[in-house]
């Protein structure tokens, strides 16, 4: 039996998955959607089948919630993801990675708001005692009920009264409003909006009052802490924001610069779900692009200027309204848009690095082979920006259990950077020269630290509200107007301050110059300064992009994921097309075999890239042969086992992940188990490859996994000597591989199947399937 954490934990093996079939008929491929929950079980099973891709945590315990563990393919398919968002944007930008701590002292989310903002509304179930995250609750109710709802509207069967059908639609437009609104609404309004439904826990039982919970899991740092002293971290950024001075240097203090890190975060889920979708541990991938606030422009943007990209901009979703496809330079020199209430509004991202940034995770994605009609960006709502951002835009990807957020595109300004700065004293900034230095005027505070060092240090038995430290930084960090403002306030030579939350009166003067070596009271004087600059110091801006690894996992895997069927057609068990909410509903045959589903993962992501099938039959060892003929046996046997080892080998050297099955069952069957964990090759070695009397002597084939083609193709130049060396002598090495060279091509997308097919011709002769 399942432990109480454990509930919901297989959410990702039993959904329901919609499918398309596409079926080649000439130029034409007819798309028809499919339910099935035969595939979705059988999803299920290739995903938590033999440990190989995702399978709950600590199941032999009962498993918790929102933890999961990847199998030895999910891994490697992670880390081929990583590989490639790492060359798409830490290499192609000159980025700094770094790699910071999860455990995080508690200041540094003070500083940042995530101490006190970071949270989301819950409420319990009066009698299950159960807590329901409920922005979560209250999508599922609008859904339910205007699906329930639109029935009405649409049965023939049962027509309308004109009266009835406009409440109908009054119902469906507020609900629809209420869903897009929901997500970001504080503890007040989703209370008000449970009351306006009057909703019920999905037991039927009333909820208690709508709390906030807090997603961060706090930790005690040290043996001696008695209360929560530091957090597991829930993003990446802080990592880099207090390691900003570090990168800085790195960049040689000049801007643009980025830095990136990849790590695992934490989140005290109130209801994990989905899957990999909503988890409490799990790994981000982030950036923060820094660059000055007067040039928010991108050396790069020429290289993306025209990707297309679907933008739902704040203004078209408050009016339900459908997202626009438009170019990036298009979103950064704005375009008129119609709402859906019929008014205009224009749709403008007035940051070219935000708009690049946004192409290229539109290419990204594409990359990892998810079609473009399956991503969107969705600007959050003003009630949704986060406490740090001053615009944002998500990447989402449309899946089976709809879009699902995998990006967020954030517009972080110098928030960050300013907190952290204020937090600790720190200048956490850049210099920017004049084109011709300037003479400025200005005011600033002068703390006397030899008196402050005195009359702020601690001594025994005496408790002091404030230390030396604090009353220096104070007046050092006010302004020219705050130094202004001070002095005026001067009244009989004492000011009143407050520093830390502690209010203080203390000796001043208005005058640095009135201060003298005798004086042992005054704290701070205040000076009228004139100087040429040539220069002045500001706080970079941020454009941040933070990837969710495991979303991204998963949209993959759900989008490769295919069925071979009858004909050369394949089922996709990805999700529908979003745009077409009518597709026509088909049951799945039985002749569709579900053993034969696979991965479709695009070379540069899969786990192995190749597959060695060894078709050679041994010679059977004769009892009546001399002892030279057995021995000559015997060298032919080794050879014959070596030659399959040394293609292995050649991959090896040329960083090929591959694996060799010399296993005996039939040879489609060999396929299917490969094709299963996505190996979008197989190499072939048989009989043919290994005779001397074949025209086929020294080659073997190849076979493309999506459409089951195969090709023969010579091993090396001088294959067949080396060959005919290792039958003779069991002894010898291969050389350089020609096949090698033309599967680095191929898995590293140098070249495409349809190219070296057009090369070398199909081999009809070697179709075993």
């Amino acid at each position: 039996m399942a432990s109480s954490c454990f509930a919901g934990a297989l959410d990702l093996f039993t959904n329901e998955y919609p499918l398309r079939l596409e079926v080649e008929e000439g130029d034409k491929k007819p798309v028809v959607t499919l339910k099935s929950s035969d595939v979705s079980r059988q999803f299920g099973m290739v995903l938590k089948d033999s440990g190989r891709f995702v399978f709950p945590g600590f199941e032999i315990y009962g498993g918790c919630a929102g933890l999961y563990d990847l199998g030895y393919v999910g891994t490697m398919l992670e880390t081929n993801i990583l590989s490639l968002w790492r060359d798409h944007f830490v290499k192609h930008e000159g980025m700094f990675e770094i790699k910071s701590t999860s455990i995080t002292p508690r200041p540094v989310f003070v500083a940042s708001g995530h101490a006190t903002k970071f949270h989301d509304v819950m409420a319990q179930d009066s009698k299950t005692e159960t807590f329901y995250r409920m922005d979560q609750e209250i999508e599922k109710y609008c859904d339910r009920v205007v699906e329930e709802c639109q029935a009405k509207l649409d049965n023939p069967k049962t027509p309308l009264e004109d009266e009835k059908r406009q409440e109908i639609e009054a119902k469906v437009a507020r609900l629809g409003k209420i869903r897009n609104m929901v997500d970001g609404m504080t503890c007040a309004e989703i209370q008000k909006i449970m009351d306006e439904l009057q909703l019920l826990s999905p037991e039927g039982n009333a909820f208690l009052p709508a709390e906030d919970h807090n997603l961060m899991f706090g930790v005690r740092i040290g043996p001696t802490a008695k209360d929560v002293n530091g957090y597991l971290r829930p993003e990446l950024a802080q990592g880099i924001f207090v390691n900003f001075l570090n990168i800085k240097s790195a960049a040689n203090e000049k801007l643009p610069f980025a830095g990136a890190t990849v790590g695992l975060a934490y989140r005290n889920e109130i209801a994990p779900r989905g899957g990999l979708l909503r988890v409490r541990e799990f790994t981000l991938a982030e950036i923060e692009h820094f660059f000055d606030p007067l040039d928010n422009t991108h050396p790069g943007f020429d290289e993306i200027k025209d990707v297309e990209l679907s933008m739902w901009s704040s203004p078209l979703q408050m009016t339900m309204a459908e997202p626009v496809t438009i170019t990036a330079a298009q979103a950064l020199e704005g375009v008129e848009v119609t709402n859906g209430d019929g008014t205009k509004s224009t749709l403008k991202i007035d940051n070219a690095t935000h708009v690049y940034f946004i192409a290229r995770v539109q290419l990204f994605l594409e990359s990892l082979g998810i079609g473009s009609e399956f991503i969107r960006f969705r600007q959050h709502l003003p009630h949704q920006m986060a406490h740090y951002a001053t615009d944002c835009w998500d990447g989402e990807i449309y899946m089976a259990s709809g879009w699902v957020e995998c990006i967020g595109l954030a517009n972080r300004s110098a928030n960050d950077l300013k907190w952290h700065a204020d937090a600790t004293k720190t200048k956490l900034e850049m210099f920017r020269p004049y084109a011709e230095p300037k003479t400025v005027h200005y005011t600033r505070a002068l703390p006397i630290k030899a008196v402050i060092g005195k009359m702020y240090r601690r001594e025994a038995g005496i408790e002091k509200k404030l230390n030396p430290k604090e009353v220096i930084g104070f007046f050092e960090g006010v302004s020219t107007d705050e130094a202004q403002a001070l002095r005026a306030s001067i009244s009989d030579g004492k000011l009143t301050v407050t520093i830390n939350g502690v209010e203080e009166t203390v000796a001043a003067k208005a005058d640095f110059k009135d201060v003298t070596k005798k004086d042992k009271e005054t704290v701070v004087a205040f000076q009228d300064v004139t100087e040429l600059v040539h220069g002045e110091y500001f706080t970079p801006n941020v454009i941040e992009p933070s990837f969710g690894v495991g979303r991204i996992l998963s949209a993959v895997m759900e989008h490769a994921y295919k069925i071979r069927v009858p004909h050369g057609t394949s089922i996709l068990a990805g999700p529908t097309d979003p745009v077409d909410k009518k597709a026509k509903k088909v049951k799945l045959d039985d002749h569709f075999d579900m053993k034969r589903s696979f991965f479709s993962f695009p070379p540069e992501i899969a786990p192995y890239k190749v597959c060695i099938v060894d078709l050679l039959a041994l010679p059977k060892i004769d009892t009546t042969a001399t002892p030279e003929e057995q021995a000559a046996l015997n060298t032919r046997r080794d050879g014959m086992n070596a030659v399959p080892r040394r293609v292995a080998r050649g991959l090896k050297g040329a960083g090929i992940a591959h694996v060799l099955d010399n296993t005996s069952i039939s040879i489609g069957r060999r396929y299917a188990r490969n094709d299963a964990i996505g190996i979008p090759f197989a190499v072939t070695v048989d009989g043919d490859t290994v005779d001397s009397d074949s025209s086929m002597f020294a080659t073997v084939t190849v076979r493309e996994r999506d459409s089951g083609e195969q090709i023969r193709v010579p091993l090396a130049e001088d294959a067949a000597a080396a060959i005919t060396t290792l039958l003779e002598t069991g002894k010898g090495a291969m050389p350089s591989s020609a096949l090698t060279g033309l599967l680095v091509d191929l898995t590293e997308g140098r070249r495409s199947w349809a190219e070296v097919r057009e090369q070398y011709g199909l081999w009809s002769a070697g179709q075993q399937e």
